[in-house]
């Protein structure tokens, strides 16, 4: 990757380039950069992100938890048209073009620029047996495996639908977030994620300015959202307030008031806002 100072804001105009390598700049630099850009490309219905998120005209939103558990093989419908329905198919399907060209853009690894051009190519072929995205929500007239023709998704195929709807981008993302969303399945990984938590400090993890407690706080819960089990909000408030105290004598003090009465945003989902224990009694 190139540094924001380096990079050629024509070339890449949205993020610096991702070389393919799984880890930690994907999810948190080169992904979300990415989609904040895109969010500013828009057209007279919504922006590239918002096609990404499935929340655009014509956008299949993505089957959530909820009615997941209700149904397992629940799929949304489309979101309706705004304005002429022609003219708001065809701007779905450019906003499809245009966010898969973006994505390719800011990729520097051939093997996977050449994996978004074969699923681009596959669908265009229609060519179902050899992998090519299903943009419906049941098997296409011409899939290849006849008893399939006109039935519901199944399988890989049912889940793939129900979280990238029927935009070839969606799908493209899902490929590319495969193969650079860290992995965290192993014992090795936890620990690798224990040390991580153990270890952030002012010095090594955001240093010292005058944005110091917000981009803690951000860092934090940047680094807790990528655990296996993430940690509760008030065992993420007692690092924030370990870190501080580590700091200088100004920030340390305004730690410790923390501790008697949390902010709002630190509170627990339901409300709940309770002093956390002592720094010296929660693990790290």
């Amino acid at each position: 990757m190139l540094s924001r100072a380096s990079r050629d804001s024509k070339l890449y105009p949205y993020a610096d380039p991702w070389d393919g390598q799984r880890g930690p700049y994907f999810e948190r630099n080169w992904l979300p950069d990415m989609l904040s850009g895109l969010g500013g490309v828009t057209d007279d219905y919504a922006s590239l992100t918002d096609h990404l998120d499935g929340m655009d005209p014509h956008g299949v939103p993505p089957t959530d938890a909820a009615q997941l558990a209700a149904n397992a093989m629940h799929v949304n419908g489309a979101n309706p048209a705004v304005g002429p329905a022609w003219k708001s198919e065809q701007a779905f399907k450019n906003r499809s073009s245009k966010a898969i060209a973006a994505l390719r853009q800011h990729i520097v690894s051939v093997p996977l620029v050449a994996e978004i051009d074969k699923m681009v190519r596959l669908y265009r072929g229609s060519q179902w047996a050899q992998g090519a995205p299903i943009l419906t929500a049941t098997y296409p007239a011409t899939y290849h495996v006849v008893a399939l023709q006109g039935q519901p998704l199944q399988g890989a195929h049912l889940v793939a639908y129900q979280q990238c709807g029927n935009s070839l981008a969606r799908h493209v993302l899902a490929r590319l977030k495969l193969d650079g969303m860290p992995r965290r399945v192993s014992g090795l990984d936890v620990a690798n994620q224990n040390t991580v938590w153990a270890n952030i400090s002012l010095s090594n993890s955001v240093g010292i300015a005058q944005n110091t407690p917000t981009a803690l706080k951000t860092y934090l819960e940047q680094v807790n959202s990528e655990r296996n089990t993430p940690h509760p909000q008030n065992d993420v408030l007692v690092k924030f307030l370990q870190v501080l105290q580590g700091g200088p004598k100004e920030i340390a003090t305004k730690a410790m008031d923390e501790l008697a009465s949390p902010r709002q945003d630190w509170r627990n989902a339901d409300g709940t806002g309770s002093p956390p224990p002592p720094p010296n009694a929660q693990r790290t």
